[in-house]
């Protein structure tokens, strides 16, 4: 029979729900599988960084110098396909092997002192450091990584730090005024970024072991027959002619202060910045010492000494009375003008003196010497003016190659028909920046741009004539259309159209005359050759010029 009673019972819910012990070893279980799977993602990634480390270690060990040679397969690997922060920092000199002979550039220079600081801090830390990388990119292997660090000028090094996720907003750039002195400039660059320290700089010694020992058994095979000539009075150190001119040069370049012009590469001479075509030689200050001031005081200082030499040694042996007199007379008074002209000029450029202008300091040398003999101050200043002018022709009008800057390759059309024969052409339109370095303009003719694809001249683009001023910049700009039936003749057309670039050469001669300061007017040449790199996917392109000019 039922129990009424048993209707009013609780319900026995301890047989329904888990006991506590299972409970707490469902979130042990838990945790132990979050832990579990954590571990595992963080030795994953440790493990693939630590991959990275161990391939560019290969890469610098299989390197002389310890500089890693990166392209663009290589960048992609190390640096835009790595997650951020990467377990190192990456150093990159960007280099142009078709540029290296570019003086001005000064790549090889520069490509020489990074590995020496390369070698140089792989060393100091017994090859162990897996913070920093040196590494180089060329342009003709890397043109992409080029686009993607946006580097248009060369030379150039950037650092890749660990957080860098932009390659042309996130890297730093070292400046160029580095560059003058790369390896001491490097080191402070890589120090202050990095907070690691380079240490010292292992310098190769001047001559090798192999290069000793044969300047050693050279002179031991040279030493008997240079010890006949010395005691036979043969050598070319027995001839008194070089060792008056030796204590000449030696004296001048004294008295000049070539060593401070060369130390502190002192320019010959400044440009007026009111009139650009107005040179300034003398400049009044004692901040700087231009190079033609030096010179002249040394010359002026040489001629004092060569006539005191005259006379001394010389004079006394003229037999002559009234020759005699005449000689001491004049090496009086050219001295005391030499002497009158150092004082003058000193006085003037540390403001003893009311005149301002170098035409005020030539007016007063001219005038100063009015009362001596003018056959005497005549052959000086002839003197002057040929030393100038030999000095003049060898420094700062030495003809200097003009730099050509890509400004824009823009791909304005691009139309190809393949069937039922290649048709179409390809538009260009080309702004280059000729920066004229030298003292003198340059007038050009017209002329014609040509275009060649694989050796093969496939289009031509007039040039009209202008004018490049002195010291200035100007821009450049022309319209090629290359047909494709032309790129068609060659038998890797379409191996190129499908990888979608094309490469081509160009070429330009410009005839015409090299005018300075309007007096003198000399025939010459410039030739200028572009390799430009067309990507038809989209319709970009990228150029690098080089120029070359020939009097």
């Amino acid at each position: 029979m039922l129990n009424p009673n048993s209707l009013l019972r609780k319900p026995d819910i301890s047989k329904k729900l888990p006991s506590p012990k299972m409970a707490i070893s469902y979130i042990h279980l838990f945790i132990l599988s979050f832990i579990s799977i954590s571990r595992f993602l963080v030795i994953s990634k440790a493990g693939a960084e630590s991959e990275l480390v161990a391939d560019l270690l290969t890469l610098q060990s299989q390197s002389e110098s310890g500089v890693i040679h990166l392209n663009d397969r290589t960048v992609s690997k190390f640096i835009t396909s790595t997650k951020t922060p990467r377990p190192y920092s990456l150093l990159i000199f960007f280099d142009a092997i078709p540029l290296h002979d570019k003086s001005d550039l000064r790549l090889p220079v520069l490509v020489h002192d990074f590995a020496l600081v390369a070698s140089s801090f792989i060393a100091n830390h017994n090859g162990s450091n897996t913070k920093l990388f040196f590494c180089d990119l060329e342009f003709r292997e890397s043109q992409s990584s080029f686009k993607l660090f946006d580097v248009n000028a060369l030379p150039n090094i950037y650092l890749v730090g660990p957080d860098a996720e932009s390659l042309k907003d996130d890297t730093q750039q070292m400046e160029q005024s580095g560059f003058t002195r790369l390896t001491e400039s490097l080191v402070e660059f890589i120090e202050s970024r990095t907070q690691l320290t380079v240490g010292p700089i292992h310098h190769p010694p001047i001559i090798s072991k192999k290069q000793m020992v044969l300047i050693i058994g050279f002179l031991l095979i040279w030493s008997p027959f240079a010890a006949r000539k010395i005691f036979a009075g043969e050598t070319m150190f027995h001839n008194p002619r070089i060792w008056l001119s030796g204590a000449i040069f030696v004296y001048f370049f004294s008295v000049s202060g070539a060593m401070h012009i060369i130390i502190r590469k002192m320019p010959m001479f400044l440009m007026d910045r009111e009139d650009p075509n107005k040179l300034i030689f003398f400049y009044r200050g004692t901040g700087i010492q231009l190079g033609l001031e030096g010179f002249m005081v040394g010359f002026l200082y040489t001629i004092v000494g060569l006539l005191l030499a005259v006379v001394t040694h010389i004079l006394v042996y003229v037999k002559d009375l009234k020759t005699k007199r005449i000689g001491m007379l004049f090496s009086i008074f050219v001295s005391f003008w030499a002497v009158k002209q150092v004082i003058f000029l000193d006085n003037w450029k540390t403001g003893s003196l009311t005149t301002d202008t170098t035409c005020d300091v030539v007016a007063n040398v001219v005038a100063g010497v009015q009362n001596y003999d003018v056959a005497a101050v005549t052959a000086i200043l002839i003197i002057v003016i040929a030393v100038a002018l030999v000095t003049l022709a060898f420094t700062l009008f030495k003809p200097k190659d003009p730099k050509i800057i890509p400004q824009s390759v823009t791909l304005e059309g691009f139309r190809l028909v393949v069937f039922p024969s290649i048709t179409g052409n390809l538009s260009l339109e080309i702004a280059v920046t000729v920066d004229n370095r030298n003292y003198g303009g340059f007038d050009y003719d017209n002329s014609t741009a040509y275009i060649n694809y694989r050796g093969n001249l496939v289009a031509e683009a007039p040039i009209g004539k202008d004018t490049i001023r002195p010291r200035s910049k100007h821009n450049v700009s022309a319209s090629v259309i290359i047909f494709a039936d032309r790129l068609a003749a060659d038998g890797n057309f379409l191996n190129d159209f499908f990888s979608g670039v094309f490469n081509f050469t160009s070429s330009t001669l410009l005839q015409g005359k090299v005018n300075v300061f309007n007096i003198f007017k000399l025939k010459a040449s410039s030739s200028s050759s572009c390799n430009t790199t067309v990507f038809i996917q989209n319709q970009t392109a990228d150029s690098v010029c080089t120029s070359k000019i020939r009097l």
